[in-house]
């Protein structure tokens, strides 16, 4: 395995803990950032697609409200660091999914009471 210079993302991670929301409510904002080798917040060097999933089917957007649902989004060059919002109407611990090409994914579990 080549190594990852220590000038691009070698992984994201979430910055945000997990939450506990009621069902069918939206949560707060959840946050995560691309970090190098050491750590460190690092900027993607192009622009990015990130793929967002669940693992019970629960809706992904980028706003407040909960609308639009997507299930992707594009990190421009440059950025750091994303946010979006998660929504579940069914209770239990869904786990989220950050899947990025040529990163490992993210997961965290929420809580959906």
């Amino acid at each position: 395995m080549t190594a990852k210079p220590r000038a691009t993302p070698s992984r994201v991670v979430f910055t945000t803990s997990p939450q506990t929301v009621k069902a069918g409510q939206v949560s707060g904002k959840i946050s995560l950032e691309f970090q190098n080798i050491d750590l460190l917040a690092i900027p993607v060097p192009i622009d990015t697609l990130i793929t967002l999933s669940s693992s019970s089917g629960g809706e992904f957007s980028i706003n407040r409200n909960g609308m639009p649902t997507i299930k992707s989004l594009t990190i421009l060059a440059g950025k750091h660091s994303f946010s979006f919002y998660y929504k579940d109407s069914i209770k239990g611990n869904p786990a989220i999914t950050v899947s990025i090409p040529g990163l490992p994914e993210a997961r965290q579990l929420q809580t959906i009471i």
